[in-house]
């Protein structure tokens, strides 16, 4: 039975001890383990959150956690009252600046995943007060931790090195949790990403076409050879961007090696944020021309079925969408796909005949570039004036270590 009609047990009482020791927590969980069914009838946490709370590198915690998952698997489940918070939302929602201790809420991710008996609902949940599923939750947690990184650390040097760190070890929770997204919920967290970052992804834009007034190239930007440059401003979001594509990928590819097109990836996300598709065109130039080898699909005729149940602002994000690319490919409105199908009349299948209000195919203020080049990025962002959106580096909804 669920024991939270008596005293607090001795398991909750050296897990909340100001120094606990996983070793004599980890044997009273063995002599008595009928005491990890506890939940607080206060708090409504189980001892599993207590035990996720009390955060640590120490390998007998998690053995703590695997001996209380195999008495109580149930405890997955289990919700908080004040947050509504899983004992994963407590994982995701850590802003440790620790990178162990990152690599550790990973390995913890993991062990709850696999030994829940509803691994979908778990993963794709979002009943908490913030309405967000734990993967939205992590990208907002390091988003936040992002900002306050920016005003505390001195130094260019120290402020590099500890963000490569930290980059590391989060994308490590990253991947322990996307594989087992669903399309909505990886949608939802690369909404997220965009909400909680916007102001510096509009700058990072605004930057590239400063540069690219004054300089070309022959190809595209590709961040990924940028990785060196850790403290380049915004790189972190691009990286965990293709790092979400990949999953869609993979799930969209799973019996084929089909090429990785970020920029088909993004368009097929309705109501995808414009800037992620800024971003993937200057990164890679010739997917806008390239089309899907099984359906003939540019990114504009995936863009293009986007219909306009999405949100409020979808028909805008839509119209957006399409002017950047068919900026980049004049005669792309005109192609049909492998159905014969244009992105004209995609548009107007999916009801919101956005094309038929002129979108131009020409160049566009926001900017543009020849067909065959690119733009000429430096290899660091001005990281004068970061902008934090969503972001505030004072927001306290939740503290350092998830706790309430």
């Amino acid at each position: 039975m669920t024991t939270n009609d008596i005293e607090e047990p001795d398991l909750i009482k050296l897990i909340k001890a100001p120094k606990p020791s996983w070793s004599l927590i980890l044997k009273r969980v063995r002599e008595h383990p009928s005491e990890a069914r506890y939940i607080d009838p206060v708090t409504g946490q189980t001892v599993l959150h207590w035990a996720i709370e009390r955060r640590s590198t120490s390998q007998s915690r998690l053995q703590v956690i695997m001996s209380m998952l195999a008495w109580y698997p149930g405890a997955t489940m289990v919700r908080c009252k004040l947050k509504g918070y899983t004992p994963l939302d407590k994982v995701c929602v850590s802003r440790t600046e620790n990178e162990f201790i990152l690599e550790s809420d990973a390995k913890v991710a993991e062990l709850l995943i696999k030994s829940s008996t509803v691994k979908e609902l778990l993963v794709n949940s979002r009943n908490n007060l913030e309405r967000l599923s734990p993967l939205s939750l992590h990208v907002k947690a390091m988003s936040l931790l992002q900002a306050r990184i920016k005003h505390q650390v001195p130094s260019n040097a120290e402020h590099g090195e500890k963000k490569q760190h930290l980059h590391r070890a989060s994308k490590v929770v990253l991947g322990a949790i996307a594989p087992h997204c669903s399309l909505e919920t990886l949608s939802e967290a690369l909404e997220t990403l965009y909400l909680c970052n916007s102001l510096v992804i509009m700058d990072m834009i605004s930057q590239e076409e400063s540069r690219s007034r004054r300089s070309s190239n022959n190809g595209g930007f590709d961040f990924g050879k940028q990785s060196r440059k850790r403290s380049a401003k915004g790189h972190w979001i691009w990286e965990w961007l293709l790092d979400m594509l990949a999953v869609l990928h993979t799930r969209s590819a799973p019996h084929r090696q089909a090429p990785f097109h970020a920029l088909h990836l993004l368009s097929k996300i309705p109501n995808c944020p414009p800037p992620f598709l800024q971003l993937a065109m200057r990164a890679y130039p010739y997917d806008v021309k390239t089309p899907d080898p099984t359906s003939g699909n540019l990114p504009l005729h995936n863009v293009a079925e986007w219909t306009s149940q999405h949100g409020a602002d979808s028909n805008v994000r839509k119209y957006m969408c399409i002017e950047s690319l068919s900026a980049a490919h004049e005669t792309g409105l005109a192609e049909p796909n492998v159905a014969g199908k244009t992105p004209v009349q995609l548009d107007n299948e999916a009801g919101t005949n956005l094309l038929d209000m002129g979108v131009s195919g020409h160049d566009q203020s926001s900017g543009s570039r020849d067909d065959d080049g690119g733009d000429e990025v430096d290899d660091e962002f001005d990281d004068d004036e970061e902008g934090e959106s969503l972001v505030n580096a004072d927001d306290e909804s939740y503290d350092e270590d998830g706790s309430r």
